[in-house]
Parts: structure tokens; sequence; C-alpha cells
């Protein structure tokens, strides 16, 4: 029997929590748009290199170029996407806090889903 978290199968938000705090912590950005950008190119290395995407996200095109949709929707907290996700997973958005009209500050996220590539 297969064990199903959410209804997207793939997509965790434990892992774009750490790969935001990483972008972060190396970048010393505090700008959404920065982060979903600097994911964008994280994720077009990775797939050059390992045939893979860091974020296992779906991009959509907007005005200011390619986003992570679901990354998007975990940094904004949006509440009708995170429904479909539950109580465990949901407990590493606390992480996430929003310190201006566009900054956000990512807190470490216990545990290691991000590989050494």
């Amino acid at each position: 029997m297969e064990l199903i978290l959410n209804k997207y199968n793939f997509f965790n938000i434990e892992k774009t929590v750490q790969v935001f705090y990483y972008i972060q912590k190396h970048s010393k950005t505090t700008s959404k748009l920065e982060l979903i950008k600097f994911l964008f190119f994280a994720d077009r290395i990775h797939l050059r290199k390992h045939f893979s995407l860091i974020s296992l996200d779906n991009y959509v095109a907007l005005k200011y170029g390619p986003v992570a949709s679901n990354s998007l929707d975990v940094l904004n907290k949006q509440t009708e996407y995170l429904s479909n996700f539950s109580e465990e997973e949901l407990k590493f958005l606390d992480c996430i806090q929003q310190t201006g009209l566009v900054e956000w500050e990512i807190k470490e996220v216990s545990g290691d889903l991000l590989s050494n590539n």
C-alpha cells in the first residue's frame, strides 16, 4: 500500500523551506522576488547537471519571468493551496516570516533533505 501525504505526491514543503533557507543564508537576500529567482536558477543548473529539479515544482510564466508556482504559494502562505497538506507538513510554514512588504526571513529547519550536489 502506498503512503500519500498530500495530493501533490512530489512537492515537499519541508524541502522547499530548506531550499529558501539555504538561498537566504548564502545570498543574504530577504526579497521574495530574489528568493524565487535564485530558486529558478538553482533548479535550472541542477536540471542541466542531474536531470531533475531541486524544488520538484511546476513553473509558470508570470510578468517578471518563470516562477515556481507551489514554492511561491508556500512563501505567500496561500491557504487555498496549502489546505491540501497535512498538519505535519504545514508546521514548516512557521519557519517563514514576512518581515516587510516584500521581505521574508527564513528560519533553519532541522534535518536535511538537500543533497551535496
